[in-house]
């Protein structure tokens, strides 16, 4: 198999479980507006975010990893408790996965004007947030255990990483 036969399969893989990490993640918004307090739906979104980054990056989707590292920002901030979850982050995030789905498709159909809009919307969020902790006294208490984990970096184990490293080793 040549190298470039080799990199593409990469990228449909890549393509294929992104999209199911989207449907996935899209479910998890809806509920998250819902119960907005949920510090596990909220790391849900942050792990089926960093995973689309990261991959993204991996297989040379640029573009996809640097506008989702901003969402990935955001739903960090909220697991810091530093960003509270509104009906405003959720639409700017599911109005976002259109945008990555049309990244996945390498679609020229991405209005560059509309996701400039919706970045700076969501930077103005994670910048408020900032600005709200001037000095190391003000950072908020980490978040208590659930189940007797603290909250933290996420664990790069989940199904879908292990499935794109092992597509790899082949």
């Amino acid at each position: 198999m040549s190298s470039q036969a080799g990199a593409d399969q990469f990228r449909h893989a890549f393509r294929e479980e992104a999209r199911e990490i989207l449907v996935d993640l899209e479910a998890a918004l809806l509920e998250l507006n819902e119960r907005r307090d949920d510090m596990e739906l909220v790391g849900l979104a942050f792990r089926a975010l960093h995973t689309i980054k990261g991959s993204g990056a991996m297989f040379g989707f640029d573009e996809l990893a640097a506008f989702t590292h901003n969402l990935e920002n955001a739903f960090d901030e909220v697991r810091a408790g530093r960003l509270a979850v509104t009906p405003e982050l959720v639409d700017l995030t599911l109005a976002a996965l259109d945008h990555i789905r049309a990244f996945l498709e390498e679609s020229p159909q991405i209005d560059s004007a509309a996701r400039e809009q919706l970045l700076a919307r969501l930077r103005s969020m994670t910048a408020a947030s900032e600005d709200s902790h001037v000095d190391a006294a003000q950072v908020p208490e980490p978040l208590p255990p659930v189940d007797g984990v603290r909250p933290g970096p996420p664990v790069e184990d989940s199904l879908h990483s292990r499935t794109l490293v092992d597509a790899q080793r082949q």
